[in-house]
């Protein structure tokens, strides 16, 4: 009997978002407000249900879609079976609030097994999102955004080869700044009065809702109002008020004369170093910068005409760069200056952008200071950079998908870090002694800590196998001292230590140092048999090799090993010997 094929067609969500108007105000604005601009992210309501979500799923407004309620401006294409060639369904979902590339961060996390999303794409026209996904009673899902996190999980039930609707929106509130030209302005937003602007003109209103928001500015008669698109990129508004203030005259002269000179967020120019503005009453911010000099930040009060003298002390630092891998583009305040490795020897004191960038390299970027007469060094290592998935979804409806994509499986590599380090090691040696030699098996367990990228101590413990070429026979008869069978099992304790050096710590010097118990050594002489237990003294230094988390070894050891001392009649007295050899181990790191 043939295999029955289950047919269930698969659902394209198609998310639609409402297209908003996009009209951004590029208005100068004070430095000190940049900090304004951070997003607060807020628990709001939902209509339908109650959820903490920054994105939230109408539940409720899920339906199915006749054919008389298709979304204008969307293809209706045939829906396209699963990989397992089971019916799937398409949902339209519409989402308020975000922008087509916000939607196109989007994707679907389907909740349980058995459900394939075959399509997750931003619609062509409007903003809006389809999403095809395979049939089945009580599908669940979720939709998961980087930078808004994650939804509310849904459970719909979906028929093959059907439509579906449903609702959406972003359940996200955005702090905003109203900027003016006079402070004590009431300002009202939805006709709710919200505050009045403070002494540098400005006020900040919390937990506006993103959207299409009525504004009104008031002050003494004047009155402003507009409609504003509050969304993540647009959250600062300034506004003039039509309104006579006092105005006092205040000279500004500047040194150097080439400076350059921003008041109130504006730059302004300066005619042989001197500038003379009209300003209100009230507290007015500056910034002045020239090359080779120390910026200068700050702020006059104005209560009348005033002069004001602002000098730049003039400073020049040396910065050192260097990065791994070399030949980076260093770039300071956006201009290019060089590769690494490099030397500045006149770049001005203060405040400096710097960009250190090489490609397929993730950009290193940081604000650096730099100290009058003082050298500032710098080391950045460049890291590579992911390879990225490509979502691009392939549109062609005779070209077959087999598999879902998989992740590379990356290649482990040891990277020593600091803390408790553990390792076992299969070790061989050698040891020559007056009358014949030893050779030992042992397998060890080491663990310690290691202290940093140099240093490693550590204890070890083991257990080995003893093999032998003595003729205590010979040497018995000749009357001279004569080495004991070894036991067949010792058990080593040793100290280990490891140094590491070279620039990636592969290379190592390593010390041990320890006893170990010869259990059940015995001889025979004269009809009588003489048995014995032994604590054996043992060492070794050597130079090793890391290759990941393998590591191989080699060593100068010594270990002694009990002799007959004197033989009178059938006593016997043991003594021991020191024997030298070589040791040899392979080991592994966790």
């Amino acid at each position: 009997m043939s295999g029955l094929i289950y047919r269930m067609e698969c659902a394209k969500i198609k998310i639609i978002l409402l297209s908003l108007s996009h009209n951004q105000l590029l208005l100068p604005m004070k430095r000190f407000l940049l900090a304004i601009f951070a997003i607060i992210v807020a628990t709001i309501t939902a209509t339908a249900q109650t959820s903490t979500q920054s994105i939230v799923i109408e539940q409720s407004s899920f339906k199915g879609i006749e054919q008389t309620d298709a979304l204008t401006n969307v293809n209706i294409d045939p829906i396209q079976l699963d990989f397992s060639k089971r019916p799937c369904a398409r949902i339209k979902m519409h989402i308020n609030r975000m922008t087509r590339e916000e939607i196109g961060m989007l994707e679907v996390m389907p909740i349980g097994g058995n459900i394939v999303i075959m399509r997750s794409e931003t619609a062509y026209e409007g903003n809006g999102m389809i999403i095809e996904l395979t049939a089945k009673p009580n599908t669940r899902f979720y939709l998961h955004h980087p930078v808004f996190g994650d939804s509310n999980e849904v459970s719909v039930n979906l028929e093959g080869n059907r439509e579906y609707r449903l609702e959406a929106y972003l359940n996200q509130q955005y702090p905003i700044t109203v900027a003016t030209n006079v402070a004590d302005a009431d300002v009202y937003i939805d006709n709710t009065f919200v505050g009045k602007t403070n002494r540098e003109y400005i006020l900040v209103a919390k937990d506006v809702v993103p959207g299409e928001r009525q504004l009104k500015i008031e002050y003494n008669g004047v009155v402003h109002e507009e409609v504003i698109n509050v969304h993540a990129g647009n959250v600062y508004f300034r506004r003039e008020l039509n309104v006579e203030t006092e105005k006092f005259s205040v000279h500004f002269t500047i040194f150097p004369a080439n400076a350059t000179f921003v008041l109130n967020g504006m730059e302004l120019p300066l005619s042989g170093g001197q500038f003379t503005a009209s300003l209100g009453k009230g507290k007015h911010s500056y910034f002045v910068k020239a090359k080779d000099y120390i910026a200068e930040h700050g702020s006059i009060t104005v209560d009348g005409s005033m002069d004001k003298q602002i000098v730049l002390t003039r400073g020049i630092g040396l910065l050192k760069l260097a990065s791994t891998p070399q030949g980076a583009t260093v770039t300071i305040d956006n201009e290019r200056i060089g590769t690494t490795p490099l030397l500045l020897d006149n770049i001005s004191a203060g405040a400096h952008t710097l960009v250190i960038s090489m490609f397929g390299y993730q950009p290193y970027s940081r604000t650096i200071t730099i100290v009058k007469n003082e050298t500032t060094e710098l080391s950045a290592v460049l890291v590579p950079k992911r390879q990225q998935k490509d979502n691009t979804k392939d549109k062609v409806a005779d070209k077959p998908v087999d598999t879902p994509a998989t992740t590379p499986v990356k290649k482990e590599a040891y990277t020593a870090k600091k803390g408790y380090e553990q390792s076992i090691e299969f070790g061989y040696s050698s040891h020559s002694f007056a009358n014949g030699a030893v050779d030992n098996l042992a397998l060890s367990y080491i663990g310690g800590y290691r202290a940093n990228k140099t240093l490693f101590v550590g204890l070890g413990v083991g257990a080995g196998v003893n093999m032998h070429n003595f003729d205590n026979t010979t040497s018995l008869e000749m009357g001279s001292g004569a080495s004991l069978e070894p036991s067949k099992v010792d058990l080593p304790i040793f100290v280990h230590l490891r140094t590491y050096f070279g620039k990636k710590s592969r290379l190592f010097a390593s010390l041990s140092a320890g006893g170990k118990f010869l259990y059940g050594g015995n001889l025979e002489y004269e009809g009588a048999t003489y048995k014995y237990n032994s604590i054996e003294f043992l060492g070794d230094l050597g130079v090793g090799v890391r290759l990941g988390k393998l590591y191989l070894r080699a060593s100068l050891s010594t270990q002694t090993h009990p002799q007959i001392a004197t033989l009178s009649n059938t006593q016997l007295e043991f003594g021991s010997k020191l024997g030298l050899g070589g040791k040899v181990a392979v080991g592994i790191t966790f």
